[in-house]
C-alpha cells in the first residue's frame, strides 16, 4: 500500500513554533493525515505530547496535518528497527510512536500525493476536511473548516532504484 507524501512547501509552521506539536495515535498516521489536538497524552518519557482526536464538524476549522521525517521503522515484537528504505510512499506514522504535526495556516501551499485525499479530483478545485474523513476530500467548493485550493497538478520525484514519479497536487490554504 502506498502512504501519502506531503512536502510543506511554504507553511507558516516553519516560522512560528507555536503551529508545531508532537502527537501521538493509538493507530497508524500517514503523513498530511488530518486531526485535532486532544489531551496532553500520559507518557512518562515525553511532555507535552497531544492525543490525535478525529475531525468533527465542531474542529474543522482547528485542525493539525501529520508531517514527520520519513524513517521507514519496522516493528518485531517490541522491538523498533530504522531501515533503509529510500521509497517515501512506505513512511507511516506507528501507533502509539510520537510524530510531529502542524496547524495549517491560511497563505500555505503544500504539495501532496494522490494519496493523501479521499474522493475523485474530477472537476473539483478544493481539497475540504470534512466531518469524519481524516483526509482531505475533493469538493467544488471551500469547506466551512480547512480548505485548500488547487492551484495544479503536478509530481513528486521518488528516489530510489530508477526514476519514478508520483502524482501529486499543489495547493494553497484558503481557509
Amino acid at each position: 500500500m502506498a502512504y501519502a507524501v506531503l512536502i510543506p512547501l511554504s507553511v507558516a509552521a516553519k516560522n512560528v513554533d507555536s503551529y508545531n506539536i508532537n502527537a501521538v495515535s493509538s493507530s497508524n498516521v500517514e503523513n498530511g493525515q488530518l486531526f485535532s489536538k486532544g489531551a496532553i497524552a500520559n507518557l512518562t518519557d515525553s511532555t507535552e505530547v497531544y492525543l490525535t482526536v478525529a475531525p468533527a464538524t465542531a474542529n474543522l476549522g482547528s485542525l493539525y496535518m501529520a508531517w514527520d521525517t520519513e524513517d521507514i521503522i519496522t516493528t518485531i515484537g517490541s522491538n523498533k528497527y530504522k531501515i533503509g528504505d529510500k521509497d517515501p510512499r512506505n513512511f507511516i506514522n506507528v501507533a502509539d510512536t510520537v510524530f510531529s504535526a502542524y496547524q495549517p495556516m491560511r497563505g500555505d501551499r503544500i504539495l501532496m500525493t494522490a494519496d493523501g485525499f479521499t474522493g475523485a479530483i474530477g472537476s473539483n478545485t478544493f481539497a475540504v476536511a470534512t466531518d469524519g474523513e481524516d483526509k482531505l476530500v475533493w469538493g467544488a467548493t471551500a469547506g466551512a473548516g480547512l480548505s485548500y485550493k488547487l492551484f495544479s497538478t503536478s509530481y513528486i520525484s521518488i528516489g530510489g532504484f530508477g526514476s519514478q514519479r508520483a502524482t501529486a497536487y499543489l495547493l494553497d490554504c484558503v481557509n
